[in-house]
């Protein structure tokens, strides 16, 4: 309420205008003086448009010399008001006033009742339940769904999830960064007690640190195809990028937003949200495919015995194996909430969306920053064994998975498109803005070939509304429509930095969803398989010297992507034709880290302009911060500069994240 009444919300600019006038002459004219004379103790009336003579009595006698005095209370009326109407504070000051308000609760569970935590204080007062409950029951909160309001800003929608199991939302968990002066870093934010009920207790997850996408830096992205067991080509390119980053790090690392299909969601889970490396992927893909294939009895029978049988069992293999194997093989995590789960080692939090295809045929997302919406998202509060079932239902081969959370049937995410590339594109741009820059972006298919699979036996004709779309699922299976579609609609540096992945199998059919006998065969193909890298020379942006292997370009550009420039201020000459921006170079890996040692270690320097820098060695638990200083000139074309960064291997120059930087000069 108080954030509503105030008047830079709900009045107009000449409304504003007329009651800013209304208090200056109040300040001018009926507002007195709080001088009071220390010694007789008698205050001056004088208001500031009669205070010439200095501070009087009401009889008129002196009693002292000096100037108007504005009462403390008043200067920060007019402190505040001064603030709220510059749009650039606006946000930082409503962020200290709610936090206040944040921390006056009552009691510490107020909050832990609204968002459906487990609160780590004593119950509350009977009042403060009944409070609660009524404010549950007034914004639709109940056991099974978490809010979609952020109760940080009571604006956004939440994503980041404490230990304590209260939410925040991107913007929130950068305004209330609890990062002390000396440790605060571009690109990441720390926690040292839940804003919202105070839990702080150091075996329970506290602090609490998350990378944030920095402020001038690039995202990169991660598209996988749906394909059944042709899945493990997809997890053996991952684990040679993975390999050709050189850091050991986890492939989920090196990702802003991770989006899949079918196999390729059952993919996603695993390095996106659980954060397996491309080795541990491999193990538990190859153990749920083994142990979650089992044919239904009389399912395989040939003649009309075969098709009775198949029409009767709805499917051609049991469901109970295959939900048992996705149990062992995913932790029991729900999906919903970004943050670090079991061992995953990951310091970055990439969004992961998974598809999946409801009512016979409507495309619907899990995803880990929307608890859902009843529109686009599914409840998220699914367990990730639960939402990989929802994703790999593929029809004739698995029946429909009904989600408890969401109340639907899903099944497989390819029945609307087997390349999520489109999918992952306009979700970035929802979250992070039309205008955002991209790294890179990455499309991986599960293998291609001259004809698609053959289709398994069914019991007959399919119901007319599935038909069609079970159609069009074998027909498109190696994803590649939708990578051209895509590509029609980019242009410039984003169709450069766009990369598909797609191995082509020596064989003229692509192998079957559940060609568990040909496993071998697609692993060993994929490892020895060369993609050629088709360098455009009108690149701006390209690697230099030229890169022929693809698998090497996308290692360089991701590595690259741990660089990022952090400006402290621009400087103009009088006639604004000259910048000169000063800031540092920062990398979005943690102080003291193996990979951060890595990284300098693989590294020679950056270039700037022609002007080479040495890269510096961090002093024990310190980050990286390399000072430079880019003079530019700005004229109609130019306004844009680069920072690149010199590896030791082969001499491969590469354009750090965010590149080109852009200067935005007003006159």
């Amino acid at each position: 309420l108080d954030l509503v009444l105030r008047p830079e919300v709900i009045l107009s600019s000449d409304s504003k205008s007329l009651c800013r006038g209304a208090i200056e002459e109040f300040l001018d004219t009926g507002l007195p003086c709080s001088f009071v004379d220390p010694i007789k103790t008698k205050r001056c009336v004088n208001t500031k448009r009669g205070h010439v003579k200095g501070h009087q009595d009401r009889h008129g006698a002196l009693l002292w010399n000096g100037p108007f005095d504005v009462q403390l209370e008043v200067t920060t009326i007019l402190h505040d008001l001064q603030v709220i109407s510059n749009g650039g504070e606006r946000v930082k000051f409503l962020t200290r006033r709610h936090l206040l308000s944040l921390a006056s609760a009552p009691v510490s569970d107020f909050w832990g009742t609204i968002s459906n935590a487990k609160p780590r204080g004593p119950s509350g007062s009977s009042t403060i339940n009944a409070l609660t409950k009524a404010i549950d029951r007034l914004l639709g909160i109940s056991e099974s769904n978490h809010s979609n309001t952020c109760f940080g800003c009571v604006f956004k929608n939440p994503e980041y999830e404490f230990p304590c199991g209260h939410y925040l939302c991107s913007r929130c968990i950068q305004d209330f960064d609890q990062s002390n002066h000396f440790g605060q870093y571009p690109g990441t934010v720390t926690f040292h007690f839940c804003v919202l009920c105070g839990a702080n207790r150091d075996n329970e997850g506290w602090p609490f640190r998350v990378s944030i996408s920095p402020k001038i830096s690039g995202l990169r992205l991660l598209s996988l195809d749906g394909g059944g067991v042709r899945g493990v080509v997809e997890i053996i390119t991952l684990k040679r990028i993975e390999d050709g980053i050189g850091l050991s790090l986890p492939i989920g690392e090196f990702f802003d937003f991770v989006a899949g299909t079918s196999a390729g969601g059952m993919i996603a889970l695993g390095v996106g949200f659980h954060g397996w490396d491309a080795e541990t992927c491999m193990a538990k893909y190859d153990a749920m495919i083994r142990g979650g294939l089992s044919k239904k009895f009389g399912t395989t029978a040939p003649g009309p015995i075969g098709s009775i049988v198949r029409w009767l069992r709805g499917s051609l293999y049991e469901t109970r194996p295959l939900e048992k194997a996705l149990q062992q093989a995913y932790p029991q995590e729900k999906m919903y909430g970004l943050r670090r789960v079991g061992g995953s080692k990951l310091h970055n939090l990439p969004r992961v969306a998974v598809t999946t295809t409801v009512n016979g045929g409507e495309a619907r997302l899990f995803a880990n920053y929307s608890c859902g919406d009843n529109k686009s998202f599914l409840n998220s509060s699914a367990l990730t064994w639960e939402v990989a079932r929802s994703t790999s239902a593929a029809p004739i081969y698995f029946e429909a998975y009904h989600v408890p959370t969401a109340g639907v049937d899903c099944r497989d995410g390819g029945l609307r498109d087997n390349n999520p590339i489109q999918i992952a594109v306009d979700e970035s741009r929802r979250i992070w803005g039309p205008h955002t820059t991209f790294d890179a972006i990455l499309s991986i298919g599960s293998g291609s070939a001259l004809n698609p699979p053959r289709r398994p036996k069914t019991h007959g004709k399919l119901p007319e509304r599935f038909a069609t779309l079970v159609e069009t699922f074998f027909r498109t299976m190696d994803g590649q429509e939708a990578w051209e579609r895509y590509k029609k609609g980019v242009y410039g540096t984003l169709d450069f930095r766009s990369y598909r992945f797609n191995v082509k199998f020596k064989g003229a059919n692509q192998p079957p969803l559940d060609a568990v006998s040909e496993i071998d065969n697609m692993v060993a193909e994929t490892t020895n398989y060369f993609f050629h890298m088709n360098n455009n020379p009108s690149d701006p942006l390209a690697i230099m010297p030229p890169v022929q292997d693809a698998i090497q370009e996308v290692a360089l550009r991701l590595r690259a992507s741990l660089f990022f420039f952090e400006p402290d201020n621009i400087v103009y000459n009088k006639d604004r034709t000259i910048a000169m921006v000063r800031g540092h170079i920062c990398s979005r890996l943690t102080r003291n880290s193996e990979a951060l040692r890595k990284l300098i270690a693989l590294t020679e320097g950056f270039m700037i302009q022609e002007t080479f820098f040495n890269v510096p060695i961090p002093a024990e638990h310190m980050l990286l911060k390399v000072p430079v200083r880019v003079q530019q000139v700005i004229n109609a074309t130019s306004t844009q500069f680069r920072i690149d960064v010199k590896f030791k291997e082969g001499g491969y120059i590469v354009p750090i994240s965010g590149c080109p930087i852009s200067l935005e000069v007003s006159t």
